[in-house]
């Protein structure tokens, strides 16, 4: 009887040990898809200026601190900012204020006008989001040090658009930008004004870029062409995106996937989509917040963590790929433009077209 006692403490004992291994991984890891620690409070404030006059909906963490801002821009017609809203409240509550403008309630195929807008409610925020907020918040302080740009479809395009100075410039540092199936057009076109060059590495950036795809995105529906057709989506982002570039593809999911709950129809009204949308979005919020924690924070140790071990995400995905500057290229090669040493995947991939 004894023997059996023991035999079973030690069975229990060890299931024990390898849930606590288990969930010590997750810490490392797998966190940031899920809610963080900070209680989040949605704000809306309208900017104001000579030409501006947009909604902002804004995500802030209610506890007293300083915090990095993060600005998102939506995709394309007939989506709006408020329909990101679980994806921003999972972004704040890891202690980031998340502001996403409405851009547009309807546009056309020109981009010039959202890039110009975004660059200017860039340079309002800095001087007056702050003050905008209510009185029990008056403690949180944005921290336009760690400012930066993300998109979605063609939100994405905008970001990069702005990022690179194309049709405005902000007077703020952009320190890292995010594209999620970021598209440069519609069909078989680049719309105006175009980003994609179609030679490796060619985009002017000089910040650490994120660009996230989905394998459905590239696929029509019964009725509709492909919402991020493959010459002007993810994979030729980060093919011309320089170095510290990353590139992550959740291979079952679509375009819209990231998008609230209670919106599954969307997504599959307007491109191919996979239900239910929340592990998409669990995995896109979640790897942005790890994303930003390396390229803003100096706090590497999870977003490594995810690129060695994809297997954490909620969703299942094609092996990341990146493109690194090795610890030995001095800083002053790429000041001279000598040719650009590239490790994508921990593989020397320089070329010539790949200089800056």
């Amino acid at each position: 009887m004894g023997r059996k006692t023991n035999f079973f403490l030690v069975f229990l004992l060890s299931i024990l040990l390898n849930n606590e291994i288990v969930e010590g991984d997750s810490s490392v890891s797998g966190d940031v898809f899920m809610e963080g620690p900070f209680t989040v409070k949605a704000l809306d404030m309208q900017t104001w200026g000579p030409s501006l006059d947009k909604s902002l909906l804004v995500a802030v963490p209610t506890l007293k601190g300083t915090y990095p801002v993060l600005l998102f821009l939506h995709s394309y017609v007939p989506l709006r900012n408020n329909f990101y809203w679980d994806f921003l409240h999972q972004v704040a509550s890891h202690g980031y204020i998340a502001v996403a403008p409405l851009l547009y309630d309807f546009t056309g195929w020109d981009c010039t006008q959202e890039m110009i807008d975004t660059a200017s409610i860039s340079d309002w925020l800095k001087v007056n989001l702050h003050l905008h907020f209510p009185a029990q918040l008056k403690a949180v302080v944005p921290d336009f040090d760690r400012f930066a740009i993300a998109g979605h479809g063609r939100g994405g395009k905008v970001a990069f658009g702005v990022a690179l100075g194309l049709a405005a410039s902000t007077a703020v540092k952009i320190s890292a930008l995010a594209g999620f199936d970021p598209v440069d057009g519609a069909g078989d076109r680049q719309n105006p004004p175009t980003i994609l060059t179609y030679s490796n590495t060619s985009l002017p950036l000089s910040i650490p870029a994120l660009i996230v795809g989905t394998g459905l995105g590239s696929k029509r529906t019964i009725l509709l062409p492909a919402c991020a057709p493959e010459r002007l989506g993810h994979d030729e982002f980060f093919n011309e995106s320089p170095a510290p570039a990353y590139h992550f593809v959740a291979s079952d999911y679509g375009v819209n996937d990231i998008l609230n709950n209670e919106l599954f129809w969307l997504p599959c009204l307007l491109c191919q989509c996979r239900i239910p949308l929340e592990p998409m979005r669990r995995f896109a919020a979640g790897v942005l917040v790890a994303f930003l924690r390396s390229a803003m924070e100096e706090n590497g140790e999870t977003f490594e963590y995810i690129l060695k071990n994809p297997a954490v995400a909620p969703v299942r995905l094609e092996p990341p790929q990146y493109k690194v500057l090795p610890d030995f290229v001095p800083p002053e090669a790429a000041i001279q433009q000598e040719p650009q040493i590239l490790l994508v995947n921990g593989m020397d991939v320089s070329a010539p077209d790949s200089a800056i």
